[in-house]
């Protein structure tokens, strides 16, 4: 019952990010749309704060272990869809060659720290001063061009959505 409830929040209220990695076509565009709606999502007054495929695995108690790692796997995949869309960034030469695109994938899973810090009460203004770092660590990996004008060299197929690579790998 847990695995729907989380195929239905990534359908809806979740699945910002895999939208818009797969909707946004520029790569810094895409990643900073990520982090701020992040913020914006895990702050909401009205619900409940932070992500439940994070707070779900933080709260769980030992007898969940297979829940916890159910949700690893997820957050593993969530952050493989994102070094993907880096590696076709190479190739379409917005990023560097040499660019290290696991470390730029980990760090655009920054979201998941907001989660937590958003549950912690972490005032939106902070949370969204927070992505300043890791923009500045992609436009460091940014080609020349790319930082002159981020629309150009993009080419290329667009990413699949996560939630398709998900159901490909059960």
């Amino acid at each position: 019952m847990f695995r729907e409830a989380v195929a239905l929040y990534e359908a809806g209220k979740g699945g910002f990010a895999d939208l818009t990695m797969v909707e946004e076509p520029e790569i810094h565009a895409a990643t900073e749309r990520v982090l701020r709606d992040a913020v914006t999502s895990y702050t909401r007054r009205r619900y409940s704060h932070g992500c439940l495929v994070v707070s779900a695995a933080i709260s769980c108690s030992a007898e969940n272990d297979h829940v916890v790692a159910r949700l690893a796997g997820h957050r593993r995949a969530r952050t493989q869809f994102i070094v993907d869309r880096l590696e076709q960034a190479v190739q379409d030469e917005p990023l560097k060659a040499d660019a290290n695109i696991q470390l730029l994938g980990d760090y655009a899973t920054h979201s998941h720290g907001i989660s937590v810090q958003a549950g912690d009460g972490i005032p939106q203004d902070r949370l969204l001063a927070s992505i300043a770092s890791p923009m500045a660590t992609l436009n460091l990996a940014s080609t020349c061009e790319a930082r002159l004008d981020p629309h150009a060299n993009m080419r290329g197929p667009k990413p699949t959505h996560l939630n398709d690579r998900l159901q490909e790998s059960r």
